[in-house]
């Protein structure tokens, strides 16, 4: 299984009350229907009856249906034992729903207007998904052309790849303890000039919780990417160079500089799915608005003129 029991528990009863329970039950099976075949074809077949209240049969085909929903590989099968726990919350939340019904509270005009908006949500969202977006795509040569004719976007400045140690001094320190924690810097940077290595001491004194699991890795930033303690620094050193102690508001850090990228244009193959992601989304943008329109001709849509925003026409 992809998730705990306990977990496809709350997501199945979340995904129930959405849903009303649609996609899992069905009319009670005739006499005749349950005459046919054996116990053990149907449940082969998936249609083992898993409860039964009133006219609502649950059977193991449809809370299998639902529970894919929430499987990374689309596809879940559980074993009785399994099944057992999501079987019992929902049990309980069909009896307390069929008893609702029975006294006639999906009647009252609040519940129906929360029944409704939650249906129409579904219904428009899978809607959109299946018909407006489906053959929204993206083209290979869509992207160069957008990379080529927006070349302002993917400038890239100077960038410098780096990794510190970095010694905390507390705000309060007295200037003993601050020449205590300078101290200490510079016996470590002695041990690096000796040739230690630079991530085995920064993973054992850095005091960068962030970094120091990572040999006190920074990443690339520009100039602006750090305070300028750090950056005139590093940006003044070399590939493999290591800096003397360098005091920032935090404390002392030592530097090592590991790769210097000069400012240039991002390629292609760096931006491409920025680009993809950007000009599908307008894609789709507009697709939902040409719908919008299509279907507001279509249903007649009024709107009240108070409610009108600006450019908007009341009716079609």
């Amino acid at each position: 299984m992809c998730f705990s029991v306990q977990y496809i528990v709350r997501l199945f009863i979340a995904f129930s009350i959405l849903t009303g329970l649609v996609a899992f039950c069905r009319p009670a099976l005739s006499e005749s229907t349950k005459a046919k075949g054996s116990a053990a074809s149907n449940r082969q077949s998936g249609n083992q009856v898993i409860f039964r209240v009133g006219k609502r049969t649950f059977t193991r085909k449809f809370l299998e249906l639902g529970l894919r929903r929430f499987s990374r590989r689309g596809k879940i099968k559980l074993t009785d034992k399994e099944l057992t726990p999501i079987v019992q919350p929902l049990i309980e939340q069909t009896l307390f729903a069929e008893e609702a019904r029975a006294i006639g509270l999906d009647k009252d005009e609040k519940v129906q207007f929360f029944i409704q908006d939650i249906v129409d949500r579904i219904l428009a969202n899978l809607y959109v998904r299946r018909y407006v977006l489906r053959d929204v795509r993206v083209s290979e040569s869509e992207i160069v052309e957008y990379y080529k004719s927006h070349t302002g976007l993917w400038r890239r400045p100077e960038m410098v790849h780096a990794r510190h140690i970095l010694l905390r001094v507390n705000p309060m320190a007295t200037a003993d303890e601050i020449r205590a924690v300078e101290k200490k810097a510079w016996e470590i940077k002695r041990r690096l000039d000796a040739g230690e290595s630079f991530e085995n001491l920064a993973k054992k004194y850095s005091e960068d919780t962030g970094t120091k699991d990572k040999g006190g890795d920074l990443g690339f930033f520009s100039r602006n990417g750090k305070v300028p303690a750090i950056s005139n620094k590093v940006f003044a050193m070399q590939p493999g160079e290591i800096s003397d102690p360098v005091r920032s508001s935090v404390g002392y850090h030592i530097l090592q500089v590991i790769e210097r990228r000069k400012a240039g244009l991002k390629s292609l193959e760096e931006v491409r799915g920025e680009i993809r992601s950007q000009l599908l989304r307008k894609k789709q943008r507009m697709a939902i608005k040409m719908a919008r329109k299509r279907l507001a001709r279509k249903f007649n849509l009024y709107v009240n003129k108070k409610f009108l925003v600006k450019g908007e026409k009341s009716e079609p």
